[in-house]
């Protein structure tokens, strides 16, 4: 394949066109010290900038740069105004609750997004859960010169995603609307999405993780996981766990056993 088929001149790839944003508030600091200790533990030679965006602290770390937000801002205008404070075209956007779990093969991951550029794709989801709707869209479209990548159609619930994944950031901009939390722009921003003529992509589970990024969600309804809660023990960072409640054993088991699958049988029956 041409690496630089359809590209612009001025549109080369360089990692310097891209950075990693994790928005985020005071309100969640008890993440960033597992978040960005994972995320530089697991991907040692990660080639891009990273952000934190925040209120009024910070994480003391020279390799995360500051980004800050008034504490009354609604989460679409803090998203909105960090975007606005970084001159990098492209963004990782990054939620801090979505741990990091094993090495990054960032060879790969580079080709990745050099490939979306390519493609003048303006949104790729680089992790999604094996069972979740958009996982299981894309799945049913994969891309003939990436495998592991699936197209994800109009009309696809959560099309437009705030998990970890790239964005234009022009884009990404342009569908944010003051006022919504996370959760309304995944619902509300994705019916935006349909009228954007750059097509949406997202990579396709592997069994039961991700092949490109292994990550953990530690955080559910503002209660730790008990999937986060092993694995920081695992980590050495039990003591975080005692900075918030942890969820039902039943709330977990239903969530694996019982949601996942059954979504996942009803979404093919429809679809057929």
């Amino acid at each position: 394949m041409n690496n630089n088929r359809g590209m612009n001149p001025k549109e080369q790839f360089t990692t310097g066109d891209t950075c990693i944003l994790v928005p985020s508030w005071d309100g969640y600091e008890d993440l960033w010290m597992p978040f960005f200790g994972c995320l530089f533990k697991y991907w040692p030679d990660c080639p891009y900038r990273v952000y934190l965006g925040s209120n009024k602290k910070a994480y003391d770390d020279p390799r995360v740069g500051r980004l800050s937000s008034d504490i009354n801002s609604d989460y679409s205008a803090s998203l909105a105004g960090f975007l606005k404070q970084i001159p990098h075209q492209w963004v990782i956007v990054w939620l801090e609750d979505l741990l990091l779990k094993a090495r990054v093969n960032t060879k790969d991951l580079n080709h990745l997004i050099k490939w979306a550029q390519e493609q003048k794709a303006v949104h790729v989801r680089l992790w999604t859960g094996p069972g979740s709707l958009i996982s299981l869209a894309a799945a049913r479209h994969p891309v003939a010169d990436l495998p592991g990548v699936g197209l994800v159609p109009k009309k696809a619930r959560y099309r437009a995603g705030l998990t970890v994944g790239l964005w234009r950031k022009d884009t990404l901009l342009g569908l944010l609307r003051d006022g919504e939390s996370a959760w309304d722009f995944e619902i509300a921003g994705s019916l935006r999405s349909d009228s954007i003529s750059g097509p949406i992509y997202s990579v396709i589970p592997c069994g039961d993780d991700n092949s490109m990024l292994k990550v953990v969600n530690s955080v559910r309804k503002g209660l730790w996981s008990i999937d986060g809660v092993c694995f920081l023990q695992k980590e050495g960072l039990a003591d975080v766990t005692k900075t918030r409640r942890v969820e039902w054993r039943w709330k977990y088991e239903y969530i694996m056993r019982f949601k996942l699958p059954l979504r996942k049988i009803l979404y093919n029956a429809l679809h057929r």
